[in-house]
């Protein structure tokens, strides 16, 4: 009779099109923390990485000004101050606007995969699917967290962008991931939510890896389907 009784797991997977995955470094550690900057190295370990059902803010490096998002209320002074400039760690070096978008998922895939992993299969980036908890702050046009951060499950990732799924709809048109909670702290990238579908109370998304700049962009092919 157990066999024939629906396993809520296996729905899930069945609903998100979850097969085999790819299984990120052995070393890596789920963590709730954020660890070293990644700029400048300065220790950051006190400070809590974005949680599911927790509100968002942001946080400057007190060694380099590389900013973060962090657990917590947001300030309106803080939002004031860094309104439509996005994330220090998406940001690029000078001179590099051309090809910003082409290296942006880079060290969080390797700092997953490893730094042998291919990024590119016959001119097109190399996908790799995945389950592997995340945790999502939707974002307005100006860079503010709109509502409590979402525990999601990255379904995949490529350096141009990733899918994932949640128990809950998803707002806004960007959203910044936070790789903490699958070993990988003090890495977040922002992206710009591409496609959207509901189903069954689950929600699936896509979103590619932006410079923070691009956030006043529409949201485009979004399926709102209740």
């Amino acid at each position: 009779m157990s066999a024939l009784l629906a396993s809520w797991d296996k729905e899930i997977d069945f609903l998100c099109g979850v097969g085999p995955t790819t299984d990120p470094r052995p070393e890596l550690t789920p963590t709730c923390m954020l660890s070293a900057c990644l700029t400048c190295h300065c220790d950051l370990s006190e400070l809590p990485a974005p949680k599911g059902g927790e509100w968002a803010s942001d946080t400057s490096c007190p060694g380099c000004g590389r900013w973060y998002f962090v657990m917590g209320r947001p300030q309106p002074s803080s939002l004031d101050c860094h309104a439509g400039s996005g994330s220090e760690a998406d940001r690029e070096p000078s001179g590099s606007k051309k090809n910003s978008l082409r290296n942006f998922g880079r060290e969080v895939l390797e700092e997953l995969l490893g730094p042998a992993c291919v990024k590119r299969e016959r001119r097109e980036w190399a996908r790799y699917p995945m389950s592997a908890p995340v945790v999502g702050v939707p974002l307005d046009a100006d860079g503010r967290p709109i509502c409590e951060a979402i525990a999601l499950t990255l379904l995949n990732i490529s350096e141009g962008g990733l899918s994932a799924m949640a128990r809950q709809a998803i707002p806004g048109n960007a959203i910044v991931i936070d790789f903490a909670s699958a070993g990988c702290p003090s890495f977040q990238k922002i992206g710009r939510i591409c496609w959207c579908e509901t189903a069954h109370g689950i929600t699936k998304f896509g979103c590619e890896f932006r410079d923070p700049s691009s956030l006043t962009e529409t949201r485009t092919g979004v399926d709102s389907t209740p």
